[in-house]
């Protein structure tokens, strides 16, 4: 018998969220997709907050991307001032397909605790789709630190959240939703 433990939200657990958020339109307010999220974290963390803890762990990350998407806008205008650089090769702002590929970069490399996890590993295990869209390594650098902080405060989140959080086995499994789009 597995010895219980608290919930620990992992960047696996953020990596899968996403991609159920991108499956689905990208788009929490819409119900469909804030209940099929809902029920997804609530299958994961067993606990009858799920609704409190969407929500804010959503606002902490459209924060993420939007201090992203402006670090990404002024890097791009920079970089391209006086030279002879075509800006449609040019990314036009930050998404959450490239937020979505710096999650599965860090996990390939280990987490974010790892010492490998610098801004050039992240970028280099990146599609070299994203590499010439204008990502730079200082633009991962922001976005990693950004990352932790999601992931310390949605911990926190879960944590602050006793009476509903419960504790459960070492062989928590959250598998993704196959989500059939007619």
């Amino acid at each position: 018998m597995a010895t219980p433990r608290m919930f620990e939200w992992t960047l696996e657990h953020h990596k899968l969220f996403l991609d159920t958020f991108i499956l689905l339109g990208s788009d929490y307010k819409k119900a469909g997709v804030f209940e099929v999220l809902r029920a997804e974290l609530l299958t994961l963390v067993g606990c009858c907050c799920t609704s409190f803890f969407l929500v804010n762990h959503f606002m902490l990350l459209e924060e993420l991307q939007r201090k992203s998407e402006s670090l990404f806008c002024n890097s791009n205008k920079v970089s391209i001032k006086g030279l002879y650089v075509a800006p449609i090769k040019l990314s036009s702002s930050w998404t959450l397909e490239h937020h979505r590929r710096v999650v599965e970069a860090v996990i390939q490399l280990g987490g974010l605790s790892n010492s490998k996890v610098a801004p050039k590993a992240v970028l280099k295990l990146m599609a070299e789709e994203d590499r010439r869209q204008g990502l730079t390594a200082r633009m991962i650098s922001h976005h990693l630190s950004g990352l932790s902080l999601l992931q310390k405060e949605t911990q926190r989140l879960i944590s602050s959240r006793p009476s509903c959080v419960q504790e459960v086995d070492d062989q928590i499994s959250f598998t993704s939703i196959q989500v059939q789009m007619h």
